[in-house]
């Protein structure tokens, strides 16, 4: 096992096995978060009824040695340096390669002249879902080449694609990032009212429909997670997301998702943009 703790002061690198000069002895934390439960008793009856659950703050334990005493004084300075900023954990196990964003919320470690130094460290996310390390990203929206070998005439040179089979191979439901990339040609300008992106889930009937088109080189990001419409040209496009659709009610499902997308430009370019998300590191 390897787990890595980095931020913008730089990355610990903590190795099972024996690997490195961190070497991990122990972790706990990385199956399913504690929950909480609301219980609902009645007098006179045994036991009571479960009416609501929540997963608390996931909290991650990991405790070794430092075995380099050469290096150790200065490796121990660093490493505190970069455990008092909150980071992201990177943890691969075997082929499971999975990463949460925590803070550290204890770090010990005894510094004296034996060959390995203990240390205990713990982690605390706010959010106790993994997610995968790199963003899955699927083409929806876009225009394919269908001349792949000699051909006679009368022949179709390409055909425009506006759906896609999404699959989210996580445990839990996910937030994507839609991003509409525009072809038109050089100096191209929106027509007016008759401009608009559509995009629709057919695993749960959400839709989101904007009431603008996209203009050429530009590029437009719909970012489910963070609650916003951006253009690289225009900058904030909220103002033309219609008053029927909510960013907080796009979502993908664990399993397939069958997206399509429509716009009002023809030659534009959509891609879905996400991570999935795990109960636990297994």
């Amino acid at each position: 096992m390897r787990i890595i703790y980095k931020n913008e002061l730089g990355a610990v690198t903590l190795c099972g096995g024996g690997e490195g000069d961190w070497r991990i002895t122990a972790v706990h934390g990385l199956g399913l978060a504690p929950k909480a439960y609301t219980v609902v008793r009645y007098a006179g009856a045994d036991g009571g009824d479960t009416i609501g659950e929540v997963v608390n703050v996931r909290t991650i334990t990991v405790s070794g040695d430092v075995r380099s005493a050469a290096v150790r004084r200065r490796e121990l300075s660093r490493a505190a340096r970069v455990f008092n900023k909150k980071g992201v954990l990177t943890v691969i196990s075997g082929n499971v390669r999975r990463r949460i964003d925590c803070r550290a919320t204890r770090f010990e470690a005894e510094d004296k002249n034996a060959a390995a130094a203990p240390f205990v460290l713990q982690f605390s996310a706010d959010d106790p879902a993994f997610s995968d390390i790199e963003a899955s990203v699927v083409p929806i929206f876009r225009r394919e080449n269908l001349i792949a070998s000699p051909f006679t005439l009368p022949k179709m040179f390409s055909r425009r694609t506006t759906e896609a089979d999404v699959i989210n191979l996580g445990d839990m439901p996910c937030e994507p990032v839609l991003t509409i990339y525009g072809a038109r040609q050089s100096g191209a300008t929106l027509a007016g009212g008759d401009e608009y992106i559509a995009i629709a889930n057919a695993a749960n009937s959400q839709e989101i429909r904007l009431s603008t088109g996209v203009l050429a080189e530009e590029t437009i990001a719909i970012d489910i997670p963070k609650r916003r419409i951006t253009s690289d040209v225009r900058g904030d496009l909220m103002a033309y997301l219609d008053g029927g659709s909510y960013l907080s009610d796009f979502w993908l499902e664990p399993g397939v998702n069958h997206i399509s997308a429509h716009s009002s430009d023809a030659n534009a370019v959509m891609v879905c943009e996400f991570m999935g998300r795990y109960v636990a590191m297994m």
